[in-house]
């Protein structure tokens, strides 16, 4: 999967042609880039150079930056499609290139259009700036090859400039740990070659485990650094996990029991059967809106700041106790609960996911006002890719268990084939894997975006696997004539 020698030099422009097409056409359809909640939430962050660790702080501090040069999100727009469409460039360079069928060489071109990827690909979230950066380091990982020294300057600058694009891309969202680990190892695999002795993968193994553990604490330091003040962040997935838990528990004492270990200040004017009659595995949010919340909320705010704001230092460590205990002490409850949301995050329950398609307004009055900006009206091309891909996305390709599906038999494929690259191909489809799996644990809710890595991972790890077993077919095919 290595750029094949001898490739025209006309693939080469021809791909830089057509990435630079891709990524012209890519802004005027989401130009100027789609605001919602969260997005509002960290340019006026940006704008104030003031940082909370609600969303990791590292892209409202780029924002601040983008934001002096192109004032609101279409800054940002442009940082994230550069970042998509230089990787994509990388990738199809040195994972694609083949001088017997160079047109091959735009497939990775044509994923970032496909609809279940396109779809939120405007938005400005810190979920397409992570995926911009991991699929950045993805196309630097594949300039990486056995045959340079390590200690060559080359070899240095490819490796420092992998480490910052997996490192951004870990700064965007914590859960990116899992999808950043296995593309440390395909980095290390390409370093030592298809065969590599007992010692090279020895070494590689622990320059890789310290590489890893390098990125992910400088991480935990540039969002210290960064963060102004701090949350408690988690608090989503606390209530959650103990309303799942408390929901599937048959002892009416049990339940009454763990719901009055919760501070009485986060219950407020919530009450236990109100818990009963508000959970949903599909958004912890259900149960702190409407007239009958189950903890303590304010109507007037947005579902996300109804419980975390002013949460002291005490309640927090009360709060972080119960979560551990009830976990422990109802294990199978907890799973049962787990599994349900982690059905709603890959579509297997319903019909309509959350953000699939982020082409319009997704933000009330009220923020609009604080945002202080009118969204254009938008022109007719944008109109059409909004109807086409909304009514697409009523349709199974959006569905996310439909790639995990793929993600799984890709990995299982790079077991069955016995091709040199194979490990390459599971690595890449490894980092969709992981990152998809850690929702599992983690996910406060349904929503389309959680998915959007994996779902492209998946494509780009079957495109892979599908050419390198065709590679060598063919291979073997001409070795085999006279």
């Amino acid at each position: 999967m290595s750029r094949p020698h001898g490739a025209p030099q006309t693939t080469y422009l021809l791909l830089a042609a057509a990435c630079f097409a891709g990524f012209t056409v890519s802004l005027i359809i989401n130009y100027p880039g789609y605001m919602t909640y969260d997005s509002i939430l960290q340019i006026l962050e940006a704008r104030e150079g003031v940082y909370s660790d609600w969303h990791p702080p590292f892209m409202a501090f780029i924002w601040h930056f983008t934001n002096k040069v192109i004032p609101g999100p279409f800054g940002m727009l442009i940082l994230q499609t550069m970042l998509v469409w230089s990787g994509t460039f990388l990738i199809a360079v040195y994972f694609f290139a083949d001088k017997q069928r160079p047109l091959l060489a735009l497939t990775p071109c044509l994923l970032v259009f496909y609809p279940a990827v396109f779809g939120i690909s405007g938005a400005i979230w810190k979920d397409i700036l992570m995926w911009g950066f991991l699929l950045l380091a993805i196309g630097v990982a594949g300039t990486i090859n056995a045959s340079s020294p390590v200690t060559s300057y080359r070899s240095i600058a490819k490796l420092t400039a992998l480490s910052f694009a997996l490192l951004a891309g870990l700064l965007c969202r914590h859960n990116a740990a899992f999808a950043v680990i296995p593309l440390i190892a395909l980095a290390a695999a390409r370093s030592i070659g298809p065969a590599p002795g007992v010692r090279k993968l020895a070494a590689a193994s622990l320059i890789g485990g310290f590489a890893f553990a390098a990125i992910l604490l400088g991480s935990i330091f540039v969002n210290s650094i960064l963060t102004t003040y701090k949350t408690t962040m988690w608090n989503q997935v606390a209530f959650f996990d103990i309303a799942g838990v408390i929901y599937r528990l048959p002892d009416k004492n049990e339940q009454t029991a763990i719901y009055q270990s919760i501070p009485a200040r986060l219950r407020g004017n919530g009450s236990l059967e109100n818990l009963l009659l508000t959970y949903s595995p599909e958004n912890w949010g259900t149960m702190v809106l409407g007239e009958h919340p189950a903890f303590r909320s304010d109507p007037s705010k947005y579902h996300e700041t109804a419980i975390r704001d002013d949460i002291t230092e005490q309640e927090a460590t009360v709060l972080g106790r119960l979560w551990i205990e009830t976990i422990i002490h109802h294990p199978f409850a907890w799973v049962e609960h787990r599994f349900d949301v982690f059905k709603e995050v890959i579509g297997l329950t319903h019909h309509d996911l959350r953000s699939a398609v982020a082409m319009r307004k997704q933000y009330p009055d009220w923020l609009g006002a604080a945002y202080g900006r009118v969204d254009p009206e938008p022109n007719r091309l944008q109109i059409s890719a909004n109807w086409l891909l909304t009514h697409l996305s009523w349709h199974f390709i959006f569905r996310p268990w439909l790639y995990l599906l793929i993600t799984t038999c890709v990995l299982l494929g790079c077991l069955i084939f016995p091709t040199p690259e194979r490990m390459q191909c599971a690595f890449i489809a490894a980092s969709g894997f992981a990152y998809e799996a850690s929702l599992f644990l983690f996910a406060p809710a349904a929503d389309f975006r959680y998915s959007h890595y994996m779902i492209y991972i998946s494509l780009l790890a079957s495109l892979l696997l599908a050419r390198t077993i065709r590679f060598h077919r063919r291979a073997a095919k001409l070795e085999s004539e006279p």
